[in-house]
């Protein structure tokens, strides 16, 4: 499938998100230009929904011209377009840019600093150790529990 622009903003501005990964999995595998689509979107005057699925769909690629997206995003200052840069990053695999969420670890959003968690220890960031001992004290109860997880066993 080939979605237009203009299903692919419909798609991104909808609550939930099957559909919305689902038309990020079409674009991907559908279309040579996916990741200039994303970048069109972000770059665009859209929403702030169609932009974090557009950083969400920049996770499949890597350039250094998505890096500097996601850096970007990374500082938005919508939550939820951070939340979804920490996914793409997490996804994407690239350790540099995993190594760039570390500036995330004092967010003031505790879902934010969760999913830092998650992503730099799946990625195994250098210094991650450090956030985990930090994150034992913090002060949302389900980040010290996660870190505590961490801690006690063999995936950290």
């Amino acid at each position: 499938m080939n979605p237009s622009l203009t299903d692919i903003i419909h798609c991104f501005g909808l609550p939930g998100e099957i559909l919305q990964e689902a038309m990020i999995d079409d674009i991907v595998s559908g279309s040579a230009n996916g990741c200039k689509v994303f970048i069109a979107l972000w770059n665009g005057q859209h929403s702030v929904s169609v932009q974090r699925w557009a950083i969400r769909g920049l996770g499949k690629y890597r350039s250094p011209e998505v890096s500097e997206i996601l850096l970007k995003a990374m500082e938005h200052r919508a939550m939820t377009i951070r939340l979804h840069a920490i996914h793409a990053v997490r996804e994407s695999g690239d350790r540099a840019l995993g190594a760039a969420l570390l500036r995330l670890v004092d967010d003031p959003s505790g879902g934010i600093r969760m999913n830092v968690l998650d992503a730099i220890v799946s990625m195994k960031i250098t210094g991650y150790e450090k956030i985990l001992q930090r994150y034992v004290h913090d002060s949302k109860p389900y980040i010290v529990k996660r870190a505590q997880y961490y801690l006690n066993t063999a995936t950290a």
